[in-house]
């Protein structure tokens, strides 16, 4: 470097990246329901999976013991998730377990959750076509993955809570480098522009994936009716009359347009909108 940088203004520029990603950590990591650690998420994890072998190796001998097995496992999944944590595995898990206790449109639901998670996973894919099969719904799918769900297949792989912190580990290094610029007086010799270029690579490729995922995950978000018979209707409220002749059946697909207390405003496939009750659907990422 042939000179000192302006070190103010690239202070605040590091320091501004450095906080609107540990923001952005911090929010994902916060309102959970239930709180639970690394150590207690692992141990449900471990019986969960018991429980559904323990269910499984039933399946010939008692079916009835069988799905209320599944359906212990399934129960113990979803604590896991509703504890916070986003995990397309998990939820592939939990769609099979909802799947084997006889529960096809909440494991869609969980499927979608799931490929929405893991974009492009053909098991995902897979055990959700199964999933829709044997639901009572003949309105058909939500549209297919769009163009984020398909960008974000290249980075799946990585848990975002890996990129996320990588992302914070790699900021906090590039302001330890302009710390180390500033205390020695920008010193001859050390390449501080291409230090400082190649973290900020390793820290900008990270962050923008997690964006990604944000902004992908925030949009229409897919849902599935679980109860027979659900009236859409033109309004939020039992007073409005019904937007359709017929009740929507259990596995219906839409996109959540709205939510206001109790009441979704929902987008069939067919293009047909209307509100039903809360308590009646499974929106993903709730």
């Amino acid at each position: 470097m042939t000179g000192p940088m302006r070190a103010t203004t690239l202070e605040r520029w590091v320091l501004a990246l450095v906080l609107s990603v540990a923001t952005a950590v911090h929010a994902h990591a916060a309102d959970r329901p239930e709180a639970l650690d690394a150590g207690q998420r692992l141990e449900l994890a471990y019986e969960a999976q018991r429980l559904f072998d323990d269910a499984a190796a039933l399946e010939t001998r008692d079916q009835a013991a069988a799905r209320a097995g599944f359906a212990e496992a399934a129960a113990t999944y979803r604590r896991i998730a509703d504890s916070g944590v986003r995990n397309g595995e998990l939820m592939l898990n939990l769609g099979n377990s909802l799947m084997k206790s006889g529960e096809p449109s909440r494991a869609v639901a969980a499927y979608l959750d799931a490929e929405r998670l893991l974009p492009g996973d053909a098991r995902v894919k897979d055990a959700l076509a199964h999933a829709r099969a044997a639901t009572s719904t003949r309105l058909g799918p939500i549209t297919g993955a769009g163009p984020l769900d398909r960008i974000a297949s290249a980075w799946s792989a990585v848990p975002l809570q890996v990129r996320a912190w990588f992302a914070v580990a790699a900021w906090l290094a590039l302001w330890a480098v302009v710390a180390a610029g500033i205390l020695t007086g920008w010193r001859r010799g050390v390449p501080w522009r291409s230090a400082i270029a190649t973290i900020a690579v390793l820290a900008g490729l990270p962050a923008a994936t997690v964006g990604v995922d944000a902004l992908r995950t925030s949009l229409d978000r897919p849902g599935v009716v679980i109860a027979d018979a659900v009236v859409l209707r033109k309004g939020n409220g039992e007073g409005f009359a019904p937007a359709v002749a017929e009740g929507l059946p259990s596995g219906a697909e839409f996109l959540m347009l709205e939510e206001r207390p109790g009441w979704l405003r929902i987008r069939l496939p067919d293009g047909q909108s209307g509100w039903i009750r809360q308590d009646d659907a499974l929106v993903c990422g709730k």
